[in-house]
């Protein structure tokens, strides 16, 4: 790979464990606000009635922003009954058409997804309850963490074309194993 490629794969990784410490400093201010918003209710006091219309706007974000971290680590859910049972010089060009498959796919639920969020933005959305809180972050999120997918996923596709020109895949390998950490 050559310089301006190794830049971006360690921009695109950066980012990735950016918005994966973010999804995790989120889940746990969810968990600490809900376990006071439950204790306060618990003895008797009215709670913060702001918890609920918060949890609908961050847990996307918190879901959305690990994602690409997850694919980036092997994380996700993969099958490699298809794979496991070709020739080794078979297994790099079949993953190479599933990537690409599922990059397309990705595309298009990005372009989608701006679509949705600039709407969403556009005419003022927010949460229906006790606080008004707008969802557009949670949109936001939503975009940014498929574009992070997405570039995980790219990442995984030359570095699978790049094995697969060296020599094929070996039993076992990543790759093989189903993970797209190369």
């Amino acid at each position: 790979m050559n310089r301006v490629g190794q830049i971006v794969v360690r921009a695109v990784r950066v980012i990735t464990i950016l918005l994966a410490i973010l999804s995790c400093v989120i889940v746990v201010a969810l968990l600490l606000l809900t376990c006071a918003d439950i204790a306060l209710r618990h003895l008797g006091h009215r709670g913060y009635p702001v918890v609920v219309e918060l949890t609908q706007v961050l847990l996307p974000v918190a879901a959305m922003g690990g994602m690409g971290y997850a694919a980036s680590q092997g994380a996700h859910i993969a099958t490699d009954l298809g794979t496991s049972r070709l020739p080794a010089r078979a297994v790099a060009p079949v993953r190479l058409i599933g990537l690409g498959a599922v990059a397309a796919f990705l595309v298009v639920v990005v372009v989608e997804s701006v679509s949705r969020a600039q709407e969403t933005i556009s005419v003022g959305e927010a949460t229906i309850g006790i606080d008004s809180i707008p969802t557009w972050p949670a949109r936001v999120a939503i975009v940014v963490g498929f574009v992070s997918f997405l570039g995980e996923l790219v990442i995984a596709e030359i570095k699978t074309a790049t094995a697969s020109r060296r020599s094929p895949l070996p039993p076992g390998s990543p790759v093989e194993r189903g993970g797209m950490a190369l």
